[in-house]
């Protein structure tokens, strides 16, 4: 079956407090297949009815969230869940805690809770077992297209002339053109008014320079990280490669190595020196890597400006400045 919104996202759970805290943000309205769980506290649950094995909160949970098709059937799509735990992931000691569903956008949301003491559970394979494939990057760039919106000052939104105002003008603007007839080379006409009035009223949002809030590649990312510590681990590697790794980065972009190799390399840096000391969340690689991407290999934020359909013209004047032209205008 050629599925292609699939995708599969994972978050790791080190104690009682981030287990509440995905429980609010990820399980609303989802079903819990397993009977016995079902009325039962889902922190009861990890610590006293399926107890870590390690002692309390010694091994970490894996919450798994990944997106299927309808056609598979919500209660079909549990008990092959649970096979494929037991059996697909041969060498695994894994306990499972949880495994629930919600129907949402066409689509089964399908969210499982796991606790592994050996090796990682690679839970991607879920959509072979299942008869589904991941989309191709060939495929999730044929998304629709994020577009973004000016960013409009209430005064001006709410900006409206009232008859007397409009009235008023027009007397200015008649007047002018009276003195204008009227001028003299003793009195010329810009001396005989207060001040030049154009014949056609301004319009105060026509004539703003306005913000325009492109859509960017930080909507599109699920991370566990606060986004304001995602944002300065990524400037502190990029930092790493301008300085450190400037020609290994050269040898990239000119062809004498390749873009999925310097990749592969800061993922290991990423690894060695982010997630192994603690600061830096596994379950945020990819995502960093995306950003990273966009960074090193295309434009960046301005990328996000190529890629809005409703953006016409783009002018640079210097790193903090870029202006922009929205349907022409």
């Amino acid at each position: 079956m050629d599925v292609k919104s699939l995708e599969i996202k994972q978050y790791r759970i080190k104690d009682r407090d981030s287990l509440i805290k995905a429980e609010d943000r990820f399980l609303d309205g989802a079903e819990e297949y397993f009977p016995w769980a079902q009325d039962t506290d889902l922190a009861q649950v990890c610590e006293t009815v399926i107890p870590d094995k390690k002692g309390l909160w010694n091994t970490p949970l894996l919450l798994t969230i990944s997106r299927h098709n309808n056609t598979i059937g919500v209660k079909n799509i549990c008990v092959k869940t649970e096979k494929y735990i037991k059996t697909g992931e041969k060498g695994n000691d894994t306990d499972i805690l949880s495994i629930r569903t919600r129907v949402e956008d066409g689509q089964i949301t399908l969210i499982t809770i796991t606790r592994t003491y050996d090796g990682a559970l690679n839970l991607k394979g879920i959509y072979a077992f299942l008869g589904e494939r991941l989309a191709t990057p060939l495929e999730k760039k044929k998304t629709a297209v994020k577009k973004g919106h000016l960013i409009i000052p209430e005064k001006l939104r709410n900006y409206k002339v009232s008859k007397e105002d409009r009235a008023r003008y027009d007397s200015y603007v008649k007047m002018e053109e009276e003195a204008y007839d009227e001028a003299t080379e003793e009195m010329p006409f810009l001396n005989a008014i207060d001040a030049f009035r154009p014949k056609n009223m301004p319009d105060p949002l026509k004539d703003a320079v306005l913000t325009y809030k492109a859509a960017s590649i930080y909507d599109d990312i699920s991370i566990v990280s606060p986004i304001e510590k995602f944002k300065a681990t990524f400037r502190s590697v990029m930092n790493f490669v301008m300085n450190t790794e400037y020609y290994t980065y050269l040898n990239a972009i000119t062809g004498d190595s390749t873009e999925e190799s310097f990749l592969k390399f800061l993922r290991q840096n990423l690894v060695d020196n982010y997630v192994t000391p603690g600061d830096f969340p596994e379950e945020d690689i990819d995502e960093m890597l995306k950003v990273l991407n966009q960074a090193l290999f295309r434009l960046y934020i301005v990328q996000d400006l190529i890629d809005d359909p409703d953006i016409t013209d783009i002018k640079i004047t210097d790193w903090q400045s870029i202006r922009v032209r929205v349907k022409g205008k």
